[in-house]
């Protein structure tokens, strides 16, 4: 997912379409193991594909991988009609503010997972100073490595999905 997303950030759309439609063989339902050869057949060159507002290559890319692009099909053309939004809405504000005033009640350890899913949603739309009211809410780094709940796991994650879009290494 990183070459996809370093090639939609550049512009090379149709680089990515022979990729995803020519250099790829759909699966043969009618020949067992029959599996294809696809490129970006992961469901987060869908989300790359709808953030940054590629219609067309979506709609092939669910062509290819039997997937179902509908839901991601509108806000992938509002994207390319008005641009990548560089906040969020009203309705994500609302959603935000009421899952955060949820948080208070929650028992320690269930706040804590809970403010790294609330931070991902507010990264995911835009919202960066939600995200570091909550990043404080997560856990700290424990001895046994970096779990996706933990503090720098969060920011790392929140700082890639603001900056590209998706949660994915980038180049």
């Amino acid at each position: 997912m990183p070459w996809l997303v370093c090639l939609l950030r550049r512009g090379e759309t149709e680089l990515v379409r022979e990729l995803i439609g020519e250099r790829s063989e759909p699966n043969d339902p009618n020949e067992r193991h029959s599996y294809g050869v696809r490129w970006f057949d992961d469901w987060t060159a869908a989300r790359a594909l709808t953030v940054h507002g590629q219609p067309e290559l979506l709609r092939l890319w669910g062509d290819i991988n039997w997937a179902s692009v509908r839901d991601h099909l509108p806000v992938a053309e509002r994207i390319a009609a008005e641009g990548r939004p560089t906040g969020p809405t009203d309705d994500q504000l609302i959603d935000l503010a009421a899952q955060y005033a949820g948080l208070a009640n929650l028992p320690k350890a269930t706040k804590r997972r809970r403010c790294a899913r609330v931070a991902q949603q507010a990264a995911e739309c835009g919202h960066i100073s939600a995200v570091l009211d909550l990043l404080p809410g997560t856990n700290d780094s424990g001895r046994y490595g970096m779990g996706s709940d933990e503090r720098a796991w969060v920011a790392l994650s929140a700082l890639r999905t603001i900056a590209i879009g998706v949660d994915v290494d980038v180049w």
